[in-house]
């Protein structure tokens, strides 16, 4: 079967769709900043806080901002998952869940686990450490210049929030078979496959979830699923050549 290219296109372009829903948020957390040009390899109790109301204007050259709230995890969000979204402004941050290193923020990770299985009524005492940059003329020779300027760093706050499970699986699935039709030869039978499903995804999912119901993109997701399962499970065969995959934070 013939499958168009802008099947592929558009697939992937709904993923960022399905990434804006990966997360469900639960509630704002009342924060406080307090900004130091000072190193510190644990959260600062000596510094001036304030509170950090979004969106707050923050940053300079060479400064650190580390932002502070307490949480109740609220009824309801107990017996899984719970996560802090930090929307900090900065290019990277440090979550420590009661003075622990925890996870980092980045462009990779807008969401970091706070404890794998929440109770309601429990209390966490949240610190995010965010690096504000500094400004250097580039590492190639034509790079432009990267500028830091005063207050030019946007807070927009820190949330709990709780993962829908089965959007994010869909999004792995989906991002597995999407590669590996990438690196297939043109003539392969399994490429064939895996595009003929990928063509049966797309319509079975809302291109949109935020413009539909919850559940009826979950079903969708669920549906979509189903269909890749058994291109997921298939095996390599013994002549297959093995990989190994190292990995860092």
């Amino acid at each position: 079967m013939l499958t168009s290219p802008k099947v592929l296109e558009k697939l992937k372009a709904s993923q960022r769709h399905y990434e804006g829903v990966r997360y469900e948020r639960l509630a704002e957390l009342p924060a406080e900043i307090a900004e130091t040009f000072e190193h510190f390899r644990a959260v600062p109790g000596q510094l001036a806080w304030s509170r950090a109301t979004a969106p707050h204007r923050w940053g300079e050259d060479w400064l650190t901002a580390w932002f502070r709230a307490s949480a109740i995890v609220p009824e309801g969000a107990g017996g899984g998952g719970l996560f802090l979204e930090a929307r900090t402004g900065a290019p990277e941050a440090m979550l420590l869940l009661d003075g622990q290193p925890r996870g980092v923020f980045n462009e990779f990770h807008s969401h970091v686990l706070l404890t794998p299985q929440a109770e309601a009524g429990q209390s966490l005492d949240i610190t995010v450490e965010a690096y504000s940059g500094h400004s250097f003329p580039g590492t190639m020779p034509n790079d432009e210049p990267i500028v830091v300027e005063k207050k030019g760093r946007t807070f927009e706050g820190l949330f709990l929030a709780r993962e829908r499970g089965e959007v994010s699986q869909f999004l792995f699935d989906l991002q597995a078979l999407i590669e590996l039709e990438g690196v297939l030869e043109e003539n392969s039978l399994r490429r064939a496959r895996i595009l003929h499903c990928l063509e049966q995804v797309w319509a079975t999912i809302p291109a949109f979830p935020q413009e539909v119901p919850e559940q009826e993109y979950l079903a969708g997701v669920a549906e979509a699923r189903r269909i890749m399962e058994p291109l997921l499970a298939s095996k390599n065969g013994p002549t297959a050549p093995e990989v190994a995959v190292a990995a860092h934070s």
